[in-house]
């Protein structure tokens, strides 16, 4: 979803792109979970009733999946990237982007 296109609300207003945030994933208070999940989502508001909507960021159509997981991970902590290397859930193209920005950190093959 892109933040120039219109989208109506259930009430009939135009919600109202609120800008990108990182999305606690994990059903747990923060402080009592040590591998807290986040998911980036494009949140869009009603001005006419308050309701707020999360959608999931589209790809540019140029961007391949290691390079949106390179622009995705780039603040995380090496500790965060080196989970996500160890989680066979992750595709391969999103591993190679999470190992090439931990090899532009350290500086040796990860």
């Amino acid at each position: 979803m892109t933040a120039d296109r219109e989208r109506r609300c259930t009430c009939g207003g135009v919600m109202k792109f609120s800008g990108r945030q990182a999305l606690h994933m994990n059903g747990s208070p923060f402080f009592l979970e040590s591998s807290t999940e986040f998911t980036q989502v494009d949140v869009y508001v009603c001005p006419d009733c308050r309701k707020v909507e999360f959608y999931l960021p589209e790809l540019p159509a140029e961007e391949s999946l290691e390079e949106n997981a390179m622009r995705l991970y780039a603040t995380a902590s090496e500790k965060e990237l080196r989970a996500i290397l160890a989680d066979p859930d992750y595709p391969p193209d999103v591993h190679r982007g999470v190992r090439r920005l931990l090899e532009q950190r350290t500086g040796h093959k990860a």
